[in-house]
């Protein structure tokens, strides 16, 4: 009784959407998802898995910009390596004109996204030192692309997948070798990639990697957390 009196309305009925539907994107400049690598327990296969995630949530028709970008604070160069071949991937997605790349590249991303999205850290984290042969067939999209290969449509595709399936082989002996083990980059330098799909047209998606600079500071500088 208190609730009511103090908070009139508080169970009044509002409107809001019960499904999505891409003209609600018409007014967005984008949509911005963004999954941050810092160390710790956060290694090469913590970032495909969480891109995968992110990639995975690309609204059907989207009419706005949706962008994935992963900000790795570690500032290591595998991660940037590990990402370029997952980008590869994306690229590697047959495109036959019109909007089917952007509808293949959800019906894959849908399934390695189930593949992968129960995994922990305690299976595909930094302190991981060698990824067991079943979750590295799952985190690179091995089981993925069997799976899909059994659809009707995917198996008209034929010999439009042996791309695909190189760049996923790619992506799986990256991650097989010297999982874990990192060379830092300069710290003090940004380093920013870029990825833009074959036919721009194509799909909203754009892929960013970031990694910000970590200037030099001693007792001449005011610390600051950047």
């Amino acid at each position: 009784v208190k609730m009511v009196m103090l908070c009139p309305g508080i169970f009044s009925p509002y409107k809001r959407c019960q499904y999505y539907d891409p003209e609600m994107t018409k007014a967005l400049r984008y949509i911005l998802v963004v999954g941050v690598t810092g160390g710790g327990d956060e290694g090469k296969g913590t970032m495909i898995r969480n891109t995968v995630g992110m990639v995975s949530g690309l609204p059907p028709m989207c009419k706005c910009r949706f962008i994935v970008c992963n900000n790795e604070e570690g500032h290591r160069v595998e991660m940037l390596t590990c990402w370029e071949k997952f980008c590869a991937v994306l690229a590697a997605i047959p495109n036959f004109g019109g909007l089917t790349y952007e509808e293949n590249l959800r019906q894959f991303m849908t399934v390695w996204c189930e593949e992968t999205r129960e995994m922990r850290l305690e299976s595909v984290g930094a302190k991981v030192r060698k990824l067991d042969e079943k979750i590295l067939a799952r985190l690179s999209g091995k089981t993925a692309i069997a799976k899909i290969r059994k659809d009707v449509k995917w198996a008209r595709f034929g010999n439009s997948l042996d791309k695909l399936e190189a760049a996923i082989e790619a992506l799986k002996r990256d991650l097989d070798t010297d999982y874990n083990k990192f060379q830092p980059m300069i710290p003090e330098a940004d380093y920013v990639r870029d990825w833009t799909p074959p036919d721009p047209n194509s799909t909203s998606l754009r892929m960013h990697f970031t990694s910000r600079a970590k200037p030099r500071e001693d007792e001449r500088n005011i610390m600051v957390q950047h």
